[in-house]
């Protein structure tokens, strides 16, 4: 029900975050990355986020039915689609804050693509909303040159879809508001 509400802000461009920064934050834990946040830099990346995956799934194992919110792999896509959510969210209403408070997803960037994906949205809206759009525009076209490779990030259907005509758009409106000819190509 949460991550629903959270999917209908992001869509309806609701300016009502605190709702999508719980979900975040909560997908977040279960993802097991709160641990991979404890064990610091004196243990290497890799390492860390075998061990914090290790220990949310023991989380996950030992909790009571009712503890239980979804197991770390299915956290790991929720989180991932709560923050392509919320990444709309920042680019409707234009808020810094709010995408300050958005968690990296970089340490589990190498188990999946679509995850480096999500991450280097992330990392793009951040440089529109703080008005850095060459390098927003940078990443961005970065994104959908990944998107239009064979395996498409390892995305289906409709979040491929819907990412890609998304990131297109944004990529367009981008180069229409700088002036550049390649918008018109663009749509």
């Amino acid at each position: 029900m949460q991550s629903r509400a959270s999917g209908i802000f992001g869509v309806t461009g609701s300016k009502h975050t605190s709702h999508t920064a719980r979900v975040l934050e909560r997908y977040y834990l279960e993802s097991g990355l709160g641990f991979y946040e404890q064990f610091g830099e004196s243990v290497p990346a890799q390492e860390r986020v075998g061990r914090a995956l290790k220990m949310a799934k023991q989380r996950y194992d030992s909790s009571s039915e009712a503890e239980r919110l979804l197991p770390p792999s299915d956290a790991i896509r929720a989180l991932a689609a709560t923050l392509i959510e919320a990444i709309g969210i920042v680019y409707i209403s234009d808020s810094f804050s709010f995408w300050q408070t958005l968690p990296s997803i970089q340490a589990i960037v190498p188990l999946s693509p679509a995850v480096g994906i999500v991450e280097k949205c992330r990392e793009a809206i951040g440089h529109c909303v703080a008005g850095r759009f060459e390098k927003f525009l940078e990443l961005y076209l970065e994104v959908l040159e990944r998107l239009e490779q064979p395996d498409k990030a390892q995305l289906e259907g409709a979040h491929y879809q819907w990412l890609r005509i998304a990131v297109i758009h944004a990529i367009a409106i981008m180069e229409a508001n700088m002036g550049l000819e390649s918008a018109d190509k663009r749509l």
